[in-house]
Formats: structure tokens, C-alpha cells, sequence
């Protein structure tokens, strides 16, 4: 099926793990059709993004953030 390029797109996501030693889960809820999209990994997430809006993904850099941190 075709990905739709549009300029905006809504999703819900929902990030868990069931504890400490899980890795974390992720799941997509579109707010126009409700669809769900399930992720055992954080990166698929990431790379569903850059899929669903044609987007390169990044290189990654050498970095020494830690997992607590955000950044934008």
C-alpha cells in the first residue's frame, strides 16, 4: 500500500516496558482512523516516522547522552 504524503500527521504513541529489565515497547494510534501500530523497539518507531513521511533518517554520531535525556 502507498504511504500518503501529507504535510501533517496525528498520531498518539505510547511508550512501556513491563519492568526494568524489558526493553521498552512502543505503539502509534492514528487520530484519523484510529489504526494502532505496534513496535517491539524503540527505533522502529523511528523508523516508521521517516517511512510514513519520506524523511532521511539521521545519521548516527557518536554521543554520550544517557537514556534519561530528550532531545529535540
Amino acid at each position: 500500500m502507498p504511504v500518503p504524503r501529507s504535510r501533517q500527521f496525528t498520531y498518539i504513541l505510547r511508550v512501556w516496558r513491563e519492568d526494568a529489565d524489558t526493553p521498552w515497547r512502543a505503539a502509534v494510534q492514528s487520530a484519523a482512523t484510529g489504526d494502532r501500530t505496534y513496535f517491539a523497539a524503540l527505533e522502529d518507531v523511528c523508523r516508521f516516522l521517516h517511512t510514513l513521511t519520506g524523511a532521511t533518517p539521521a545519521v548516527p554520531t557518536a554521543s554520550t547522552h544517557d537514556d534519561t535525556s530528550f532531545h529535540v
